[in-house]
């Protein structure tokens, strides 16, 4: 198996994988990659069986018509949050704001 990405779904899936015992087989998809440096030498070809793309984020704010609800929304689709992924929202049951998370903000996964 081949694992696109190396953040943390990548680096999860990867050991789950891993420990669920997935191994290359010889029938499969050949990947050959480029070297990482100018004039260096390309790894060699490899055939993956299975290929899990865990990269890239898009923003949903937009899809979700979030504004229509008064959440502050970025061009890019982003919802704008603070330090505790508040929204600029206030939540009147609890005194609180709306909390977003996940690919709608442009919050680092790292700090979630």
């Amino acid at each position: 198996m081949l694992i696109l990405g190396g953040g943390i779904i990548g680096l999860e899936m990867g050991t789950v994988y891993s420990t669920l015992g997935a191994r290359a087989l010889p029938e499969g998809i050949e990947v050959t990659f480029a070297s990482a440096e100018e004039g260096g030498i390309a790894p060699a070809p490899q055939v993956y069986d299975l290929v899990l793309q865990a990269m890239g984020r898009t923003p949903n704010g937009k899809k979700i018509a979030a504004d229509k609800a008064g959440v502050a929304v970025t061009d890019r689709g982003f919802i704008n949050v603070d330090i505790q992924m508040r929204t600029n929202v206030p939540h009147k049951a609890v005194h609180e704001a709306h909390v977003a998370h996940g690919s709608c903000t442009d919050v680092p996964p790292a700090r979630k």
